[in-house]
């Protein structure tokens, strides 16, 4: 093992599974800087670093944690102009 995640994530599943994973993660990361979310991206970095240096993508948690970055990144912004159209 590499103990680390994009390595590991390369090396199992091929460099383009690795590039799209950490795709969504930057993303989510461009996203919550320009919503002013400061905390969010400071977690979203966070765990990003953290798995520069161990390999937690074998664990249950990551996956949950990289649906969140995906939901962030791709559909949180459509729930929340939603909830406001229904408001008004």
């Amino acid at each position: 093992e590499a103990h680390s995640n994009i390595f590991d994530l390369g090396t199992q599943f091929g460099i383009f599974f690795a590039l799209a994973v950490y795709y969504v993660m930057l993303k989510a990361v461009y996203v919550a800087v320009n919503r002013h979310d400061f905390f969010v991206a400071a977690f979203m970095i966070a765990f990003i670093i953290v798995g520069l240096f161990h390999y937690n993508a074998r664990h249950f948690i990551f996956w949950v944690e990289f649906s969140i970055f995906y939901y962030y990144a791709f559909y949180s912004n459509n729930t929340k102009q939603n909830l406001l159209n229904k408001t008004e």
